[in-house]
């Protein structure tokens, strides 16, 4: 008995009972329990899910053909399974057409029962060992992404540890940043779908706890100042936008290319009013564009150190960052409809991160 086998699901699909019931009899044979082993003498559309489940599928190759020569084809050949198909003719084109694609062989009617065994047995080791192998590296990059978020989010706690009076200001920007983010990739025709997806979702929301990294290369004497700043401390606090940049920028790793761009333009306004470069509308990066209204409306309704007046209350933030001339040409005007349509969101998460500071020591 194969041990390895134990596992998998195999699908016979046979018009031919004594066929299909020795084909059974050698997928039993290698050690796959009975209870694993199904057999059809037709392609239906009941068995559809219970055929894209399997691990092997041993297909006649002229009921295939009937079911795509239909009006209404039901059946694609499923994508994660090893394939055996059974044909009269081993050399028909469309069969080598079929036979391009990765696990999968043929076998002609009159096969041998030696040469269907080594066949069989070879496709499903094969499969297991490419399962096991992806199941491996799934959990490598599982590993890395885990470390990864881990190391942002130490680098993201010195940065505020630096900063008296942000206290989790990062973290919670990051939160409202991703449900922006999360929210324009579900319109049905974002602006610009190349500069994110649901895949880099997770770089928006790192990027967004690294947006103040440059206070990092700010004294102290500066950084910890409390009440107003002069003038010339003020642009070099400015220059933490610039210094971030200059920490972050020449990786080839996707995540830290998106901290380099936040960075850098998290504090540029769509009218061209911000800094450092003075950039304008869609000039300016998207994700800096999504964190610059995390990072204001986060600002506001927690009260900082530097601040004289007290917080404002989120949901009327929400609506002066919208219609509020003080607000006006600061923000892309569709993100900010984007925000108000996602206001008890945003809500909940400013109330869980209330209650999360509450509870901690």
């Amino acid at each position: 008995m194969q041990p390895e086998l134990q596992n998998c699901r195999v699908v016979i699909v046979n018009k031919h009972i004594y066929e299909g019931e020795m084909l059974q009899q050698i997928v039993l044979q290698l050690g796959v329990p009975l209870d694993r082993i199904t057999l059809y003498r037709k392609l239906h559309r009941q068995y559809v899910r219970t055929i894209n489940s399997c691990d092997l599928l041993i297909l006649e190759y002229s009921l295939y053909r009937y079911s795509q020569n239909s009006n209404r084809p039901f059946f694609t050949l499923p994508d994660n399974a090893a394939l055996l198909f059974i044909s009269a003719d081993t050399h028909d084109q469309q069969v080598m057409e079929l036979l391009s694609r990765d696990e999968s062989d043929c076998v002609g009617y009159f096969w041998h029962e030696y040469e269907a065994t080594g066949r069989i047995k070879q496709l499903l080791i094969g499969h297991i060992l490419k399962k096991s192998l992806q199941g491996e590296v799934e959990q490598k990059t599982k590993q890395l992404a885990d470390t990864l978020e881990e190391l942002t989010l130490r680098l993201a706690e010195a940065i505020e540890g630096r900063d008296l009076g942000t206290g989790r200001h990062a973290k919670r920007i990051s939160r409202y940043a991703e449900a922006l983010g999360r929210a324009y990739v579900a319109q049905p025709n974002p602006q610009d779908r190349e500069a994110l997806s649901l895949e880099n979702l997770p770089a928006l929301r790192r990027a967004a706890l690294l947006h103040d990294i440059g206070k990092l290369a700010i004294a102290d004497s500066i950084l910890k100042k409390r009440g107003r700043l002069t003038d010339s401390e003020k642009a070099i606090m400015n220059s933490h936008t610039t210094r971030g940049a200059n920490i972050l920028k020449g990786s080839e790793l996707a995540d830290l290319q998106a901290a380099f761009q936040v960075a850098l333009t998290h504090h540029e306004k769509w009218d061209s009013s911000g800094y450092p470069q003075g950039l304008q509308a869609e000039g300016i990066p998207l994700m800096g564009r999504i964190v610059a209204i995390a990072d204001v409306f986060d600002a506001l309704t927690k009260r900082r150190r530097y601040q004289t007046n007290p917080p404002i209350e989120p949901r009327q933030m929400i609506l002066d960052m919208r219609n509020s001339k003080q607000w006006s040409g600061h923000f892309d005007p569709y993100l900010l409809d984007l925000f108000a349509k996602i206001e008890e969101e945003v809500l909940a998460l400013f109330n869980r991160g209330r209650r999360h500071e509450t509870n901690s020591p």
